[in-house]
Order: structure tokens, then C-alpha cells, then sequence
């Protein structure tokens, strides 16, 4: 995986790094998503567009989920999503996938505003 894209915080004064992170935009990437992949590092994500579900069939690891709206604020936070499960949103037009209980995103919640480039 490469992970070329950065993202951001908004919620402080100035713009705060976050996660290096993995597009998914097409639909062979979006399906693939981390199904049969190692664990994420702790400074990285997959970021899937557009999503507005996923699941954990086949992992072996728990993910945390941020459901990001298309004016990219987090709607919904699924903290350690276990393996063979799913959630879904339906007004997410993003889905981030990070490691479970990710050190960096410990303040992201509901309303947090997030960018990336």
C-alpha cells in the first residue's frame, strides 16, 4: 500500500497531521479496502470515497471507522470494529478505516472537521 495522501485536523487553531493515508476511490481498491492485509501502522489509514459502509469479513484485527460527510465533518466513529462484523451510514459519502484505539486520532469525535491532500 502507499500511503502518498496526508490528513489533517481542523478543530485547532492551525491545521494538525494526523494519518498518512491510502485512497480508495475506484472500485477495485474500494472493494479490496484491508481485507487480507497486515494491520495498519499506528500513523496510517485507508480512506475509501465514495463509502458509506463497510465491513470486517476475513480481517483478523479489530479497525476503528469515521464516517466523514461531503463537507468532510465525522458523522459516525466506530470505535474498535471487531472481525465479521459491519456498520453503515448512509448520509457518509467517506469512510476512514485506522487501526483500532489509534493513539493519533484519539480526539477526532463526532463534528471533528478533517482534510486531506
Amino acid at each position: 500500500m502507499s500511503f502518498r495522501a496526508k490528513l489533517y485536523t481542523l478543530d485547532s487553531e492551525s491545521p494538525r497531521h494526523l494519518l498518512n493515508i491510502q485512497m480508495a476511490d475506484g472500485i477495485f481498491s474500494r472493494a479490496r479496502g484491508l481485507l487480507f492485509s497486515r494491520p495498519l501502522g499506528e500513523k496510517q489509514g485507508v480512506l475509501l470515497s465514495p463509502c458509506n459502509a463497510v465491513h470486517t469479513m476475513f480481517m483478523s484485527y479489530s479497525i476503528d471507522t469515521y464516517f466523514i460527510d461531503r463537507a468532510k465533518v465525522v458523522i459516525k466513529v466506530c470505535s474498535a470494529l471487531k472481525p465479521w462484523r459491519h456498520t453503515m451510514c448512509f448520509s457518509a459519502r467517506y469512510v476512514l478505516e485506522t487501526t483500532a484505539n489509534n493513539h493519533y486520532m484519539k480526539d477526532i469525535k463526532v463534528g471533528s472537521r478533517l482534510v486531506w491532500s
